[in-house]
């Protein structure tokens, strides 16, 4: 076995933009409602999103939305990729996406307020903050215009994309801060040769990604799901795995120095020349070869 040398892209791993944003807004309905903010009624919701496009940010997505009157949605991500679905207000007031492929199509409903900015925000069902809205002003022909410009001339990079979708960042147009939120939930996403080093992955989604030669050095991946994942080259020294699901995932020449893999799931993983000593290795489900 050999070691490989690292190619990562060095940037610091830090949610800055996020802690910026959010350090000093309420995260949850009562404290939003304790500043005298009233949640939007169904006729509100339906006359401040209706046929608009809308940014929406959260910790793990970002993009522009087109609202469209007739109830369908129209997505594309701040790096290119797209996807569509539906929306709709239930008779409680809540605001309810369902997309083709992100989030797996699941239908979820917000709690939706104003804030003092004129933005808006959407809190889950339990009451916690997830995003943050702005109307973009741009009308629908213009978006339309814009995303087919980005389909052809910029790769595609997102989440919970489906698996006949091939997302790619480009190189030069790298934020660390929202490829650490893609990274969350980006199955089939290209993101090799990137440095998340100290990321904090637990539970991500990356099944199928190719994340050839990155750099998850100290990295927190339990329970992470990199099934089919591509992790040729990459380096998980003293990298935290326990749990993670490996299963038919490309590990030839990794570097695993030190790394935790206690009941991790290895069957059908390819080993090749992976370096192994003083990996933690209790407990596998499958055997390295």
């Amino acid at each position: 076995m050999r070691n490989v040398k690292n190619q990562s892209f060095l940037f610091p791993i830090l949610l800055c933009s996020t802690l910026l944003i959010t350090a000093c807004a309420p995260a949850t309905v009562k404290q939003f409602e304790a500043r005298g903010k009233t949640e939007l009624t169904k006729e509100q919701i339906r006359s401040s999103f209706s046929g608009k496009e809308i940014h929406l940010e959260a910790a793990d997505f970002d993009a522009n939305v087109q609202f469209g009157s007739s109830g369908k949605l129209s997505g594309t991500s701040i790096n290119g990729s797209s996807d569509n679905g539906n929306w709709n207000v239930a008779e409680n007031n809540l605001l309810c996406l369902k997309w083709d492929s992100w989030y797996f199509g699941d239908n979820k409903c917000y709690q939706t307020f104003k804030d003092e900015d004129n933005r808006f925000i959407f809190f889950t069902q339990n009451g916690a903050r997830y995003y943050t809205a702005t109307v973009t002003n741009q009308s629908s022909r213009k978006t339309t215009s814009s995303r087919h410009k980005n389909k052809q001339n910029t790769s595609q990079d997102d989440f919970q994309l489906s698996s006949e979708r091939s997302p790619t960042t480009s190189n030069s147009n790298r934020d660390p801060d929202r490829i650490l939120r893609l990274a969350r939930n980006c199955p089939g996403c290209n993101l090799s040769h990137i440095n998340f080093k100290g990321a904090q992955l637990v539970g991500a989604n990356l099944s199928g990604a190719d994340l050839s030669g990155s750099d998850f050095s100290g990295a927190d991946l339990r329970r992470a799901n990199l099934t089919n994942a591509n992790l040729s080259g990459a380096r998980f020294i003293r990298t935290n795995l326990p749990g993670a699901d490996l299963t038919d995932s490309n590990l030839t020449n990794a570097d695993l120095r030190g790394s935790n893999l206690t009941r991790a799931i290895v069957h059908g993983a390819n080993f090749t020349g992976t370096i192994t000593k003083g990996a933690i290795l209790n407990s596998l489900q499958g055997t390295i070869d």
